[in-house]
């Protein structure tokens, strides 16, 4: 027998697609004023909601359980 019978196809498996910068900081940018609505729209956190945003999305992609919502 030869390889060339077999009939069972090799599935291939696709890393997923790196997000480019200019997405990363979008998701960041709607992710910290998500952040600040939720916080009551209140002013002078926009530090801590840009970090707070910054951590989620970069756990998201690097596959950390911290998630984006």
């Amino acid at each position: 027998m030869t390889r060339a019978h077999d009939t069972k196809r090799r599935v291939e498996t696709k890393k997923p697609e790196q997000p480019t910068s200019e997405q990363l900081q979008e998701q960041i940018r709607e992710l910290a004023y998500e952040l600040y609505c939720r916080s009551g729209c209140k002013h002078g956190y926009d530090l801590d909601h840009w970090l707070e945003a910054e951590r989620r999305v970069f756990g998201h992609h690097q596959g950390d359980s911290g998630g984006i919502s």
